[in-house]
This record gives structure tokens, C-alpha cells and sequence, in this order.
């Protein structure tokens, strides 16, 4: 399972982007190691889905300044 943030960069989300983009390296690696014996990988690419994932997300407390380039 991966998600569109597979496919391109975030601001922010780079831990959690850069995980999707090895679950692409490994996906496409592995389909052409396998696809002489017959085996096809699919890889899920997830729009947009509500969940609850921010809720427990922690943000660093200058990242919340309004003078912070990251606000």
C-alpha cells in the first residue's frame, strides 16, 4: 500500500514521503524480478482518505510560530 505522496515530494511530510517512494523502488524492482516467473506486482496508490492519522501526530512547537517559515 502506498499513496500519492509516493510520487512526489511534500513539505513536512518528508519521513512519511520518503517511505512511500521506497514502497515504489521495491514495488517496480521486484516486478521485473518476478515477471519471468509469472508473478505481477500491484501497487495501490491511494487518493486523498480521511483517517485520523494527525491526531497523533507531534509537531514541534516552533514549527507552530507564526513566524516560522514552516507555519
Amino acid at each position: 500500500m502506498s499513496s500519492g505522496l509516493g510520487r512526489l515530494g511534500f513539505p513536512i511530510q518528508s519521513v512519511y514521503v520518503s517511505t512511500k517512494f521506497a514502497i515504489e523502488g521495491l514495488t517496480e524492482s521486484m516486478a521485473y524480478e518476478l515477471e519471468p516467473f509469472g508473478i505481477k506486482m500491484v501497487l495501490v496508490e491511494p487518493g486523498f482518505i480521511k483517517t485520523n492519522i494527525g491526531n497523533n501526530m507531534v509537531t514541534a512547537k516552533k514549527s507552530q510560530d507564526a513566524n516560522s517559515p514552516y507555519f
